[in-house]
């Protein structure tokens, strides 16, 4: 995820909590405004790409159990989420706080090994999305001052 800090000067930095390339991204740029535009571009394709990710995986691991129910429920959460690839971040993060009850359904149980997938990404994903929801898209997105 992608959140937005203040420097002294009034110049925005963009951290980033996932390694890019190895490392972790810190941009600096001069106004809110551009600030906010990317942090929505790149939460926008980090929900996306880590939810399409974390489903793929899930319908895979599913097909082993023979649980046709739960494996339905993940294609039909992949197919949505692809049907919001071009979404705007606020209507994707209403999709997925919308849909969270199917994302708890699908999730592996707890002795699984991705289980920790489920807890350290998708959780905070749909954290991030009532956020959203809730119309504060500045708090959401700042870091503490």
């Amino acid at each position: 995820m992608t959140i937005i800090g203040k420097k002294e000067n009034g110049q925005m930095v963009l951290h980033t909590s996932e390694p890019v390339d190895g490392r972790r991204q810190h941009v600096i740029v001069q106004n809110e405004a551009d600030a906010l535009r990317l942090a929505y571009f790149w939460n926008r394709l980090y929900i996306y790409d880590k939810l399409r990710a974390w489903l793929k995986q899930r319908v895979y691991a599913l097909k082993f159990s023979n649980d046709h129910h739960r494996i339905e429920q993940c294609a039909q959460l992949l197919y949505m989420l692809e049907c919001y690839r071009e979404a705007s971040l606020n209507q994707l993060c209403l999709l997925i706080y919308n849909q969270r009850d199917l994302f708890a359904f699908v999730a592996p149980g707890k002795k699984s090994n991705h289980y920790k997938i489920y807890i350290n990404t998708v959780l905070p994903i749909i954290t991030f999305c009532e956020g959203i929801k809730g119309g504060n898209i500045l708090r959401v997105l700042k870091s503490e001052e």
